[in-house]
């Protein structure tokens, strides 16, 4: 028996909650309870989710995340939690050894420890988002801080510390720009709230920077990241990295493509992963400096850690694509489309080149 309570919050959540149940079977199936907290819904969520547990609690929104998940999982039948939110669903592609490995992760894990699970998000735009999040704990030893995009802290104030679980979900909650764009605004008003009390915290600072930039305002959001990157960071943090990624686009969007070379003080820090080493491509042809970024995209298909779905793949090669073409080396480019698989930009460049 899986010795795991799975719990989710809920606010109007009809459209997806069905399709995220549903998709848990392979847990509930082996014994896992499902706790569902709805904070004020006036659609038929609650009405969907009786099919699957009765175990629904009602809790008053008092404007904070954290708050409704801990009451959440303080009505949980086991310590071990799995927190998801309803547009996240279970990647059931290989549910047994999701099962095995998530019981062995429970049975064998310390309670100090959260478990990371893989969380891969489509766009608006189509592009494919992948993150690590930690959404496995024990209640006993961890619960939820921060108003809003809440992270998980040990109840002792140790640092956390995290093991990967081997499970993946999808999550939906990023296709629909008009919805982002309200989500964004519900953030940000939260996060200035976050940061009244807490005023040096990096990671609400990277969050307001990050609502910014969905709402298409670089210029204010630019300073919330200077402001966290002046500070003292941990840069083998997950977010850290997404941060200073973020940094080097914001200074891209705004025109500032000369001071985003100052990121190659950084470079041997966070070239570990794809997305920023195809960002210093981004900023090199930004520069006017070709060779250089053909060198970075070359680099990022090399590298398998990623975040964004191509930036190691077609997105790298079909700049240095772009670039050939520009430059005069048309077999050059050619090459390089044709390395980005089916990726439609590319096709309709090879079909031009090769129809001139």
């Amino acid at each position: 028996m899986l010795l795991l309570s799975i719990c989710l919050i809920s606010k109007n959540e009809e459209k997806h909650i069905e399709h995220c149940l549903k998709a848990l079977s392979p847990f509930t199936d082996a014994g896992a309870e499902l706790v569902l907290t709805d904070t004020g819904s006036t659609d038929r969520t609650k009405e969907i989710a009786r099919h699957f547990t009765d175990r629904i609690f009602d809790f008053k929104w008092c404007d904070d995340f954290s708050a409704a998940k801990n009451h959440c999982a303080s009505k949980a039948a086991n310590d071990w939690i799995l927190f998801l939110d309803c547009d996240e669903y279970f990647d059931s592609n290989a549910p047994d050894k999701a099962l095995s490995s998530l019981a062995d992760f429970i049975q064998n894990t310390p309670t100090q420890y959260a478990g990371q699970i893989l969380l891969k998000s489509r766009t608006a735009s189509g592009s494919m988002a992948v993150d690590r999040l930690a959404r496995v704990y024990n209640k006993t030893y961890y619960a939820f801080k921060g108003i809003i995009h809440e992270q998980l802290f040990p109840l002792n104030q140790n640092k956390p510390l995290y093991r990967e679980t081997g499970l993946h979900f999808d999550h939906s909650g990023y296709t629909d720009a008009s919805i982002l764009q309200q989500k964004a605004t519900r953030n940000l008003n939260l996060l200035l709230k976050e940061l009244q009390q807490h005023p040096s915290d990096t990671y609400t600072l990277f969050q307001i920077g990050q609502a910014y930039r969905s709402l298409n305002m670089p210029d204010k959001a630019l300073p919330y990241f200077e402001k966290a990157l002046s500070c003292d960071i941990d840069p083998r943090l997950d977010y850290v990295q997404t941060m200073v990624e973020s940094y080097g686009y914001t200074l891209l969007d705004l025109k500032q493509s000369q001071k985003a070379l100052e990121l190659l003080g950084v470079y041997d820090t966070f070239s570990i992963r794809a997305d920023f080493v195809f960002l210093m491509g981004i900023i090199y042809m930004n520069n006017g400096m070709f060779e250089e970024a053909i060198s970075q995209f070359e680099q990022a298909v090399t590298i398998p850690n990623h975040s964004i779905e191509g930036v190691n793949s077609y997105s790298a090669y079909y700049n240095i694509g772009v670039i050939c073409e520009c430059t005069g080396q048309k077999e050059r480019a050619l090459a390089s489309y044709r390395k980005c698989g089916d990726y439609s930009p590319a096709l309709n460049r090879i079909q031009a080149l090769t129809q001139a």
